[in-house]
This record gives C-alpha cells, sequence and structure tokens, in this order.
C-alpha cells in the first residue's frame, strides 16, 4: 500500500537518499513524472539567524522552551497517554513516539485532550522516557481515558508565581464546572 503523496513542502537545503544526494530540485522532477508537486521554501529567519529543524531541536535539548516556541510559532508539545497513576495527585504520561524532550526537570505544562486544558507541573527525570504530571481527582478522571497532548510553556524555576497561581485557579475552575 502506496501512500500517494500529493505534495511536498521541502527547504531549499532539503536531502535526501543515498548519501544525501537527492535535492529539492531532484524531488520536483521525480513529482512531475509521478504525479506529485513539490513546493521548495526560502530560508526564514528569526533574529537574523536562520529557522531550521536542528536549531529548534537544540533550543529544545538545551531547554530554551522561549526560543522553540518562537522558532516554530507555537509550543512544543507531543501526544502519548497517562498509562499509571502513580498516586491521588500523580500520572505518568508516556510519549506516542520516542520524541525530544527538554532536559530533566520541572516544567509548567499544558494538558489536553479533545475537551478539556489543564495547566500543571511536569518532571522529566534523567533516566527515563516517560513523564510525571501533577494532577488531582478531577484532572486523572478527566486525562486518564483519552489521548493527550502535553504541551510545554517554560522551566519551573523561570515562571513568575503571580500568573502560575491565576491559571492554575482559572483552569481547575473550568474542569469542576
Amino acid at each position: 500500500m502506496g501512500l500517494n503523496p500529493k505534495k511536498f513542502f521541502v527547504g531549499k537545503d532539503f536531502r535526501f537518499g543515498f548519501k544525501g544526494s537527492g535535492t529539492p530540485e531532484v524531488l520536483k522532477q521525480t513529482g512531475a513524472r509521478l504525479g506529485f508537486e513539490t513546493d521548495i521554501f526560502e530560508f526564514t529567519h528569526l533574529a537574523d539567524e536562520r529557522i531550521s529543524s536542528t536549531r529548534v531541536r537544540q533550543a529544545i535539548n538545551n531547554g530554551d522552551l522561549k526560543l522553540a516556541s518562537d522558532l516554530m510559532g507555537k509550543q512544543h508539545e507531543m501526544c502519548g497517554r497517562i498509562v499509571q497513576r502513580l498516586n491521588d495527585y500523580r500520572g505518568l504520561f508516556v510519549p506516542d513516539a520516542a520524541l525530544i524532550l527538554p532536559p530533566a526537570g520541572e516544567y509548567w505544562v499544558n494538558l489536553k485532550n479533545s475537551t478539556n486544558k489543564y495547566f500543571t507541573k511536569a518532571i522529566i527525570f534523567p533516566t527515563n522516557q516517560f513523564i510525571e504530571i501533577n494532577l488531582d481527582q478531577a484532572a486523572i478522571n478527566c486525562f486518564s481515558k483519552d489521548k493527550v497532548t502535553v504541551e510545554f510553556l517554560q522551566s519551573v524555576s523561570t515562571a513568575v508565581p503571580e500568573e502560575i497561581e491565576l491559571e492554575i485557579a482559572n483552569q481547575r475552575h473550568s474542569i469542576l464546572n
């Protein structure tokens, strides 16, 4: 079963195939022959530096979630499931795929499913590929059945306490009502 793509979007420096010998132009020629289009994008810059997937990965790996968000135009997020309840206030989130995690530490996150959004704290441990998420009982009931998205906002150490408290109060109110 083939994918039958209709269109590819690639940057000017995109490479594929054996030793990266395929170029956007080769992809465009191949598409003309096989029936798909290829759009080749010019480089986009932020603060006089080129935006690239490598730069985004480096920002996330370095824990610079603000830069990663600025580069992507949205927050870094990953999908998965809350697979285990550790106690009344914590659950384990396991991503669907091996994705790029920020460095070990505590982060403010939004936990989202198709109908709810919950602001809380998540902990990434250095030796595990799961994320521990702080949840109260109402949130556990809301999020433990569905696939969820964890949207990383910022490291706990860079948070502004007043903004955090207000957001927590608003989120809990919306879930309970």
